[in-house]
C-alpha cells in the first residue's frame, strides 16, 4: 500500500504547485496596486510631465525657502547684534558695545538704532 500512494502524493503535490504558479501566488504582490498600470510603457508622456511638475514645485519650494530662510536669518542677526551691542552699554563696556554696533552698521548701513 505503501507503493502505490507516494506517486499519488508526488502527483497531487506536482499539481498545487502548478496551480500556485498559474494563480498568480507566486508572483510578489505590487505594494501600490493602483498605480501598476500608470507606470507602464505606454504612459511615458504622463510620466514626463509629472517628473517636470514635481522637480517645477521642488525647484520652486528650494528658491522660497533660501530667500525667506536668509532673509528671517538676516533679521535675527540683526536682532542679535542690536541686542548685544546694548547690553554691552548698559554694562559700561563701551568699546566692545561700539565694536558691535560697527559690526551691525557693516551689515546694515540704514540702521537707526546702530548709529
Amino acid at each position: 500500500m505503501k507503493g502505490t500512494s507516494e506517486p499519488v502524493l508526488i502527483q497531487t503535490a506536482q499539481k498545487m504547485a502548478e496551480r500556485i504558479k498559474y494563480d498568480g501566488h507566486g508572483r510578489a504582490r505590487p505594494v501600490f496596486p493602483g498605480l501598476e498600470g500608470c507606470f507602464q510603457r505606454k504612459f511615458w508622456p504622463a510620466r514626463l510631465a509629472i517628473t517636470i511638475a514635481v522637480a517645477a514645485v521642488a525647484l520652486l519650494l528650494g528658491v522660497l525657502l533660501f530667500s525667506y530662510g536668509s532673509k528671517l536669518y538676516e533679521d535675527w542677526r540683526q536682532t542679535r547684534l542690536l541686542h548685544r551691542a546694548t547690553v554691552l552699554l548698559q554694562e559700561g563696556k563701551l568699546s566692545k558695545a561700539a565694536q558691535t554696533a560697527r559690526e551691525l552698521l557693516q551689515r546694515h548701513p540704514d540702521s537707526l538704532p546702530a548709529l
